[in-house]
């Protein structure tokens, strides 16, 4: 049975042939290693017998005495693979020294075992070197007996002489350990094997075996399954070919199973109603939307006509479209028809015809698709569309009502500034030639108070004038190149003025590391700068008021503080809001729209700048400005170097000190403050510049330091002075100051003061207002204005100045004058908003050369009411060459007319 199982299995021949080879390669592997394992073993023990022979003549290389002999023979044979250690002498034969003393002096024959002996004799005989012995008994087999010859000093003869060393060593326990090894490698090649035997019999199995098997049993089933086979090369062909042929049917199978899938779930799933109907009209086929319409089971419905299961209202209605379906032809349609449940649906229907390969008829396919849905959404939708488009309507009605608004509010804020500019200027002109005669004293304070009130009304008018730009979104930044400490400089001065009505001293204190050019809008920022000036300054009775500016990551820090009455919590939180002020207290006594830090703010939003106050009641507020900066330009303050002068601050105010020392620092400038001034004379001797307080010191006090000014005649003494004002008489005793150092200051005129000897003038002695002689040179002027107070004002201005002029009352009136008169007009003075012709279409017609080419380039100067930026590039676009708005101050018109009619001027500037 067994032999019959071995000649017909495949497996049980490869299994067995796999067992054969393993084993024969164990064996063969095992008798390699024991061979080469004994063989390492001996090789060890002649390397170390070597050694002990070594070290044997070494011990005794300089005593060659037998007791030296046995010494060391007894130390080398200490170790335990040393059986026996002896030392013969050739010629006798005899045993001279030896690991066991009892064989010392005996001969060969006596001491060593019958082979060993004849062996030692024979190796004597020989002359030979060294020899290996055979085992003497089974005993000691795994002993090694080596015999060799060596040459010693006799020390007898003191010569050379040989000698025999007999060592027999024992490798038992290199054996030992040697046939562990083996047997421990046997094994874990023996594992290895017999995985390796399990490894090909599963593979035999299951790539080889298993195939056929599957194979054979798939074809006699008849099954369509694919078999797996990886190895052998036949029978994976005949796989292969038996898969592939299997592979394509599957693959058909699958095509028609899904095709059939999807068809069937499009028929189930697809939101429309499909049918079938031969050309008797009896149903076929339907999906279940189509059932579902018709509210009844297939069973009742295949086999049965169209015209039996379908209202006969809708019958009639579709059997037209059935007609030509039936002749062959595809047919669309939308209908309204009547549902078997009695209910109005709205419909959308394709007949298509089944044709055959012969060209005939057989039925038609029926796609219906109920929208009824759809079409009473549209409707809905029609009808929002029609109202949304009506809301539109009212929109655009509103919006255009609003743009109406907006444009009839900037059209009265147009209006209105031109109409109260206009008597304003009358006003203010009036008043201004009014004080350029003489007055008494009396007449003097009238006319003050009328100035002040009207700049004040001004005032208003302008900051109402802003708001509603900014609110309108009409306001643009002029971005330029600038110098950031002059318009400090600038804007502090002018404001100082004011101040100095109220004899509060203006500080400007800038940093030392401050830009010295930045890119932005001056205008605006003047314009800032002003209102919180002018509201510190509003708010202040005693004490000072302080701009600060730095200059930190590049982004501009200025701020304004002042001593005044300050704020609450609660007033603060209504700060910047329009029409606002801390109470209505204030306002009564204090006057103001309550625009103007609402202005501050929305102007600084155009900057993407921030605005912060803090305040504290009766100590003062303090605004803090921060403007970030795109491009700058730092000064390099270190070129200045002032270690060769030196400063003395006779002063009591810290925010006196603060304007000096941080660029005294800057500048190595040797800086000293005294706050008493009655230490001044201990300090003065050791210093050449001398700057005396006059806005915190007593005048007497004052007057006893400059009295002793005699005494140190190589001391420049500069007096910290206000800036002059008409309604305050100056210090008389400033007079007797080197030099004067107008407060506000920039840090330059410290440089200037020191280095050149400039600064501020003496304050003046006398409160003359009157009008200085004009440097112009006379001459011919053409006035255009409508308004008669505005003639008289600008003509009395003009006679001040000292020109000549004449008058029109319109633009028309204007072009008769400069056709009719022979002596030529050196300028025009063009009013814009007048009857008959404005100055717009007068200033066109001069510029097209309708009375004569002359007057193409004649200056025409716009005199208007109107106050916005917008009117002003209208008047240049118009061909005018500047612009003056009412109310008009004479400075204003003479330093115009300065520019416009020096010689050449004409010339170099070219009509806008």
């Amino acid at each position: 049975m067994s032999r019959k199982l071995f000649r017909q299995s495949i497996t049980v021949k490869l299994i067995a042939l796999t067992i054969l080879i393993v084993v024969c390669t164990c064996f063969i592997i095992g008798a390699f290693y024991y061979q080469q394992s004994r063989t390492q073993t001996e090789y060890a023990a002649n390397k170390n017998i070597d050694n002990i022979i070594n070290a044997l003549l070494l011990a005794v290389e300089n005593n060659a005495s037998n007791a030296n002999l046995i010494r060391t023979i007894t130390i080398l044979a200490s170790e335990p693979e040393i059986v026996r250690f002896s030392i013969i002498n050739p010629s006798s034969q005899t045993i001279i020294a030896d690991s066991h003393n009892e064989y010392i002096d005996m001969s060969t024959v006596a001491a060593f075992h019958p082979v060993l002996s004849n062996q030692i004799e024979l190796f004597v005989a020989n002359g030979d070197n060294q020899r290996i012995f055979a085992k003497q008994n089974a005993e000691d087999q795994n002993h090694l007996n080596i015999l060799r010859r060596v040459n010693m000093i006799n020390p007898t003869y003191n010569r050379l002489r040989p000698y025999l060393i007999f060592i027999e060593y024992d490798i038992s326990s290199d054996i030992a350990f040697q046939v562990s090894r083996f047997w421990y490698y046997m094994g874990v090649t023996f594992i290895g094997f017999m995985l390796l035997l399990l490894s090909m019999i599963y593979l035999q199995m299951h790539v080889f075996i298993k195939p056929l098997k599957q194979l054979a049993q798939q074809v006699g089933s008849q099954g369509l399954r694919p078999v797996d086979a990886f190895f052998d090369r036949e029978i994976q062909v005949l796989v292969d070919s038996y898969n592939s042929h299997v592979k394509d049917l599957v693959t058909k199978q699958n095509e028609l199973t899904q095709t059939r899938r999807y068809i069937d779930t499009i028929i189930k799933r697809i939101p429309v109603m499909l049918a079938y109907t031969d050309k008797d009209l009896r149903y076929q086929f339907m999906n279940s939307y189509y059932r579902e319409w018709l509210g009844k089971p297939e069973q009742d419905i295949l086999g049965k006509r169209v015209d039996e299961l379908l209202p006969p209202l809708t019958f009639q209605t579709i059997r037209p479209h059935i007609s030509q379906a039936l002749r062959g032809i595809t047919v669309n349609f939308d209908s309204q028809i009547i549902s078997p449940q009695g209910e109005q649906r709205f419909v959308q229907v394709r007949y298509i015809p089944d044709i055959d390969t012969d060209g005939q008829v057989n039925g038609f396919f029926a796609c219906i698709e109920d929208v009824t849905s759809r079409y009473r959404d549209e409707e809905r939708i029609r009808l929002y569309a029609t109202e949304l488009e009506e809301k539109n309507i009212e929109l655009e009605r509103a919006n255009l009502q609003a743009e109406d608004a907006v444009k009839a509010k900037s059209t009265f804020l147009a209006t209105m500034s031109h109409e109260i500019r206009t008597p304003m200027n009358g006003v203010m002109g009036m008043l201004e030639l009014i004080s350029h005669t003489n007055l008494n004293k009396k007449q003097s304070e009238y006319l003050s108070l009328a100035q002040s009130s009207s700049s004040i009304m001004l005032d208003v008018i302008n900051n109402i004038l802003d708001f509603s730009k900014l609110e309108a979104g009409r306001v643009e930044l002029d971005v330029q190149s600038i110098n950031p400490t002059q318009l400090l400089n600038e804007t502090a001065k002018v404001m100082a003025v004011k101040a100095a009505e109220k004899r509060l001293p203006l500080l400007l204190e800038i940093s030392p590391h401050f830009p010295i050019s930045i890119e932005s809008d001056p205008t605006r920022i003047k314009q800032i700068l002003v209102n919180l000036i002018g509201n510190a300054i509003k708010f202040t009775n005693e004490g000072y008021v302080a701009i600060r500016a730095t200059f930190e990551n590049s982004t501009l820090l200025i701020s304004v503080q002042d001593t005044g009455i300050g704020m609450n919590e609660k007033q603060q939180a209504q700060l910047f809001r329009p029409f606002t002020q801390a109470d209505a207290s204030t306002t009564r006594k204090y006057g103001g729209t309550g625009l103007g830090l609402s202005i501050v703010k929305q102007l600084l939003e155009l900057f993407n700048g921030r605005i912060k106050a803090t305040s504290a009641l009766e100590k003062g507020t303090t605004f803090s400005l921060r403007i970030p900066l795109h491009e700058f330009e730092i000064n390099d303050t270190t070129e200045i170097n002032l270690s060769d002068k030196n400063l003395l601050l006779v002063s009591p105010a810290v925010e006196i000190r603060r304007l000096f020392e941080p660029h005294c620092q800057q500048w190595s400038l040797p800086f000293s403050v005294i706050s008493d001034p009655n230490e001044i004379l201990s300090a003065i001797a050791d210093h050449t510049n001398v700057i005396i307080d006059t806005l915190n010191i007593e005048h007497a006090l004052f007057a006893r330091l400059i009295s002793m000014k005699n005494r140190f005649p190589k001391t420049n003494f500069i007096g910290l002075s206000p800036p002059s004002h008409p309604k305050i008489r100056p210090n008389p005793i400033l007079a007797s100051c080197d030099h004067t150092l107008t407060v506000p200051f920039c840090p330059t005129a410290i440089v200037h003061l020191l280095e050149e000897g400039i600064a501020s003038p003496p304050a003046p002695s006398s409160m003359t207002t009157k009008l200085q002689p004009s440097s112009l040179q006379p001459k011919y002027l053409l006035i255009v204005e409508d308004n008669e107070v505005n003639q008289q004002v600008i003509t009395a201005m003009l006679d001040q100045i000292g020109m000549r002029h004449r008058l029109a009352v319109d633009g028309n009136k204007a072009l008769d004058t400069l056709t009719e008169e022979h002596q030529r007009f050196d300028m025009i003075l063009m009013d814009c908003q007048m009857p008959v012709m404005d100055g717009y279409e007068a200033t066109a017609l001069i510029r097209e050369g309708k009375v004569g080419d002359y007057y193409r380039t004649v200056p025409i100067i716009a005199l208007t009411a109107n106050a916005l930026p917008e009117d002003r590039q209208r008047c240049l676009d118009a061909g005018m060459n500047d612009y003056l708005s009412k109310p008009l101050a004479i400075e204003t018109l003479e330093a115009c007319l300065e520019r416009w009619l020096q010689p050449a001027s004409r010339q170099d500037r070219p009509v806008a």
